[in-house]
């Protein structure tokens, strides 16, 4: 069974180029998560990025930045990515960020994860 998916809308003009604020990653257990990255209109050059490093979370479930953390670039979404992308990861991360390099409309970023497993 899937939990109800994260969903951030980033737009042009509203946003900094460059890292996003992290998605959490608290909810995958032992089973798949799929990512998507849907650009509706205009065009984004982003890539996607997890860390394996805790980050430290509040109450209202924003988060702290912890500056040694260390980001990764996952393989299927790297820098200089465009357009439509998804990917499904079988492993567990602590965060997962968008980043963006290049954005002239939105861009959209998905993350559904499962609570049961592969098998």
């Amino acid at each position: 069974m899937a939990q109800d998916p994260i969903l951030r809308v980033y737009a042009a003009g509203s946003i900094q180029l460059g890292p996003q604020a992290p998605a959490i990653m608290d909810r995958i257990p032992f089973g798949a998560t799929t990512i998507g990255v849907f650009v509706p209109t205009g065009s984004a050059t982003y890539s996607l990025e997890f860390t394996l490093d805790y980050l430290d979370i509040d109450t209202d479930r924003s988060t702290v930045p912890n500056a040694s953390a260390r980001w990764f670039t996952l393989d299927d979404m790297p820098a200089g990515t465009t357009g439509n992308q998804y990917s499904v990861v079988y492993y567990p991360f602590q965060a997962m960020r968008l980043n963006i390099t290049q954005l002239t409309d939105t861009v959209e970023f998905k993350i559904l994860m499962s609570t049961t497993g592969r098998w």
